[in-house]
């Protein structure tokens, strides 16, 4: 293979690695996800520093070394000025980059990942601020559903994960150890009720439609309640992929 390569990356962490080094954790776009030394960029001095800051869209070199391998460059393309200047925004696109970095292992190709990572803030980025945090509050919780069937936990939400009949829009529940929808004629033991609005926005969210998304104007009960469902299920599944994981 060769000693250096280059990709582009989202920039996930960047943490202290020595006295004058970094260590960067990039979700590329032909790789996955890396762990990169890049030397002297703790000293004020260094060029480089200033294109590591999590969030930023790079195009980096890689070397390649014995025991790690190392950032050679890093140019910046996207900064995404318009997350970053903006507190609300920027707690949304954290939480997104400390999942991305806590759940995906390393060398391991996925560019849908990539993909939906570099749209997703670019939406973020350009969003009004007067929609507020309601409507931050659904991206989030879409790009968390988004994420989860990339890993492979889509909900199943057209059919009765118990009796496998369509489902019909009336006194459904929601299981998160089965993942989808149970029918009002079918029981599961940890399932909980789900409206028949919420239903719908959760198969929005799974649709490549970020525009229609963004079009909705969603009460804030039902906010709430597909924000719940969509955390709960994503801290149900990730329990489960991180044991497989290990």
């Amino acid at each position: 293979m060769e000693v250096t390569y280059k990709t582009q990356g989202i920039i996930l962490q960047r943490e202290q690695y020595g006295e004058n080094d970094s260590r960067v954790f990039v979700y590329t776009s032909d790789f996955g996800k890396l762990e990169l030394v890049a030397r002297g960029t703790q000293k004020l001095s260094s060029k480089l520093a200033a294109h590591l800051e999590p969030l930023n869209l790079c195009e980096i070199m890689v070397v390649r070394g014995k025991q790690y391998d190392y950032l050679g460059t890093a140019i910046s393309e996207e900064v995404f000025a318009g997350i970053k200047d903006d507190y609300d925004k920027t707690t949304v696109a954290g939480e997104i980059l400390k999942l991305v970095n806590e759940v995906t292992k390393e060398k391991q190709a996925e560019q849908a990942i990539f993909l939906l990572l570099k749209e997703f803030f670019s939406i973020l980025n350009d969003v009004e601020t007067r929609h507020g945090a309601s409507l931050l509050e659904i991206l989030f919780s879409a790009f968390t559903l988004k994420f989860l069937s990339l890993l492979g936990y889509a909900p199943q939400l057209e059919r009765c994960v118990v009796c496998q009949k369509t489902i019909e829009l009336d006194n459904n529940k929601f299981s998160f150890s089965h993942g989808g929808m149970v029918c009002k004629m079918c029981n599961a033991p940890d399932s909980v009720a789900i409206s028949n609005e919420a239903v719908k926005i959760m198969r929005l969210a799974l649709t490549p439609n970020w525009q229609e998304i963004l079009k909705l104007t969603i009460p804030n009960e039902l906010r709430t309640e597909t924000g719940r469902l969509a955390t709960q299920f994503k801290e149900y599944c990730l329990v489960d992929f991180l044991r497989q994981k290990r």
